[in-house]
């Protein structure tokens, strides 16, 4: 599914891959979209989660040592994603 057009996804092939029954993905999400929607809105929430990590008055406040652990965390947190992202986006 790495190459396939998510729009074109069945619940055969997720239920197939992730190894469970239909029943288990619909007691989950209506249909394919509506799974789409919550992956994007969990990375979504990962992202917002990371800046709201950081105090408004940042730059005043933040040392060298905070602000390189900030950008990292962001950058790991972009890496884990990175598929993820590229597919949501295309």
């Amino acid at each position: 599914m790495k190459t396939k057009p998510i729009n074109s996804i069945k619940v055969t092939e997720i239920v197939r891959i992730a190894k469970i029954n239909r029943t288990t993905f619909y007691s989950h999400f209506q249909d394919v979209p509506a799974l789409i929607d919550f992956i994007e809105n969990t990375l979504i929430d990962e992202l917002i989660g990371c800046f709201k990590s950081v105090p408004v008055d940042w730059i005043q406040t933040y040392n060298q040592t905070q602000e390189e652990q900030f950008y990292l965390e962001f950058a790991q947190l972009i890496e884990a994603n990175f598929n993820t992202y590229q597919r949501l986006m295309s």
